[in-house]
């Protein structure tokens, strides 16, 4: 281990924090206590990964001098929390820009660059509601679940709901919205020397293959139902059919490939530890969130991990 390294630094959302249990009872205060380790935990619940951008570039700033002593640990939140979305490329082109490959613009640019000619006094050429009458109760689903409040696979267009019409190459585009920004704090760390560790909280961006490892807390069952769970197989209930992402997306890993095995953890998701155990127990508190168990169950993967990699 290197003896330098004095406190692990844990940042993320309120997997990270640990809604529902103890201070005590959290990951993060189990892995630093295994590793002898003093623990600073600024995980936030709610957030995504601007958070854990904003947070850690400030904390290394002003740790410039002594940053040998931490190891930093960051969780990916949720596939849609929260990106930006009049500053995120979903809308679809439709003018000469798609020749030079550019199939998205942001809302905030679509209303300059939509129409057919651009204004030079970069006033708006398109009404965005009437080109795009989704527009506006458009979100990205989280998970593949079926659509309740938080998974809205449905806008309405026509007077019908109807799945997104551009959904499969708006989640791609988000996905590597996503990737090149872990890239780049990746990039940044390392420029700066941070011992460092990345991990997917409740969606496989690292884990963007599906190789999923069975680790020993994890059942088989547990493993093969993970496995399904994240898989490109459509599934339906009695209602609708669900669609997917394309979790396994190679421009997704192409990107994701450039951050060292050393610096990522790239066959588990943390939600998958605990979900399929009981709700309300020390497992699994209410579906979404881990109980001191799974914290622990957590922990111990993300220490097996630490050490095969040698990390510190």
């Amino acid at each position: 281990m290197n003896r330098k390294c004095k406190k692990l630094v844990v940042v993320g959302c309120s997997l990270t924090y640990g809604q529902g249990v103890e201070y005590d009872q959290t990951w993060g205060y189990s892995l630093a206590k295994k590793l002898g380790l003093e623990l600073i935990n600024l995980g936030c619940g709610g957030t995504g990964w601007y958070y854990v951008e904003e947070i850690v570039t400030q904390f290394i700033n002003n740790h410039l001098d002594n940053l040998d002593e931490y190891l930093i640990v960051m969780q990916k939140s949720e596939f849609a929390r929260r990106p930006y979305y009049d500053e995120l490329a979903y809308v679809p082109v439709n003018n000469e820009l798609k020749k030079y490959g550019i199939n998205f613009l942001s809302p905030i640019s679509m209303r300059h660059l939509g129409g057919e000619k651009s204004d030079r006094d970069c006033n708006t050429t398109i009404n965005l509601n009437e080109e795009f009458p989704w527009l506006d109760e458009f979100t990205f689903p989280n998970h593949r679940t079926e659509p309740n409040h938080r998974n809205p696979w449905y806008v309405t267009i026509d007077g019908k709901k109807v799945p997104p019409p551009n959904i499969e190459k708006q989640a791609e585009q988000l996905m590597l919205h996503w990737a090149y920004r872990v890239y780049s704090l990746h990039s940044f760390l390392k420029l700066n020397n941070v011992n460092h560790l990345f991990v997917d909280g409740y969606f496989p961006m690292l884990s963007n293959k599906l190789n999923f490892r069975k680790y020993d807390v994890i059942s088989k069952e547990h493993h093969e139902l993970e496995k399904g769970f994240w898989s490109n197989e459509s599934f339906s209930n009695s209602e609708d059919e669900i669609y997917l992402y394309k979790y396994n997306n190679k421009r997704v890993g192409d990107i994701l490939d450039n951050i060292p095995l050393e610096n990522k953890i790239d066959d588990w998701v943390m939600w998958g530890t605990y979900f399929w155990k009981p709700h309300h127990s020390d497992w699994n508190i209410d579906g979404g969130h881990p109980g001191y168990t799974g914290h622990s169950a957590i922990a111990d993967i993300i220490l097996q991990n630490i050490k095969e990699k040698e990390i510190i």
